[in-house]
């Protein structure tokens, strides 16, 4: 993390420039000008082989926020110097080989075996997100090393997938940490992380999934709740009736019905063996296990990947 400097103004003129690079120097001129009500210092031109790690051209990407940590985070002297770009939507994604080959087989191959992107100074990267990729490449680049975390997960699995990365089990080990009472696991997501690890062969996942799944209503799966509401006052009973409304949500119904065949005979199986072991307890005057209280959708929940 960048340090804190100074925010007296009359003693922030003390900076070393001449330690600065000049990607800092200019941000640097930026915020003094700014805040002595100047005119700011026109945006500095990328060149090409940059000695920032992992750099994504300004004027055509607004991945990162120009601001003086971002610089500070970027331009670190100790970084491998960038060899060559990734084109993603038409944004250059500025990299070192030598890391990415490091990483992953696939990119290792494509470097240095007998592809024409061995010699090429841009590949590009069809179908997928800009903000994807650099996320994926922060995950593993020296001094990054993103952590896996459920907001980042579906998006770095599908591509450390494609690309043969060790961050496959990082995901799987993340998405099976989720699979407990108390992490504030959502229906909608539970469905999500199975989707995607039946198309990414994740079986440990699966089968802790299947499991957790077991202690969760079956219908609450299908996204279907049910709620009571009052439906008219008995006179003779001087009681309210009330009558039982489901309500079904449509997105999750979808979600179910898009798991495999396979998976969701696998969860009914453990369900019904469930059921039968409360239904024993019950004879003998044991307390039944409780399902898992889960809700459908995160409440309230703004989904920002990169900040």
């Amino acid at each position: 993390m960048p340090k804190k400097r100074n925010q007296d103004p009359n003693t922030r003129q003390t900076w070393n420039r001449a330690s600065l690079q000049p990607a800092q120097q200019h941000s640097a001129a930026k915020l003094d000008q700014t805040r002595d009500g100047e005119k700011p210092v026109p945006e500095l031109t990328q060149e090409k082989e940059s000695s920032s790690p992992l750099s994504v051209e300004m004027d055509k990407c607004d991945l990162l926020q120009e601001t003086q940590e971002s610089v500070d985070y970027f331009d670190d002297i100790g970084f491998p110097e960038t060899n060559v770009a990734l084109v993603v939507e038409d944004k250059k994604i500025h990299v070192n080989k030598a890391v990415l080959s490091k990483h992953s087989p696939v990119f290792n191959a494509m470097f240095y075996g007998g592809f024409k992107e061995r010699t090429a100074k841009e590949i590009k990267l069809g179908n997928k997100k800009a903000k994807d990729v650099v996320e994926f490449l922060r995950c593993f680049y020296p001094n990054m090393k993103h952590a896996i975390t459920e907001i980042n997960v579906l998006k770095v699995l599908p591509l450390a997938h494609e690309y043969q990365s060790p961050l496959v089990d990082n995901c799987e080990k993340l998405m099976i940490s989720k699979c407990k009472q108390g992490t504030g696991l959502t229906v909608t997501s539970l469905l999500d992380y199975i989707i995607a690890a039946e198309k990414y062969d994740l079986e440990t996942f699966l089968d802790t999934a299947v499991e957790f799944c077991s202690h969760v209503d079956f219908d609450l799966l299908n996204g279907k709740t049910i709620q009571r509401r009052q439906s008219r006052y008995d006179n003779y009973s001087r009681h309210w009736i009330y009558d039982d409304c489901v309500q079904e949500d449509k997105e999750i119904s979808s979600k179910f019905l898009d798991i495999t065949l396979k998976t969701r005979h696998a969860i009914s199986v453990e369900r019904l063996q469930v059921l039968e072991k409360n239904k024993r307890k019950m004879k003998i005057g044991e307390q039944n296990e409780e399902d898992y209280h889960m809700i459908l959708h995160a409440i309230n929940f703004d989904i920002s990947l990169y900040t």
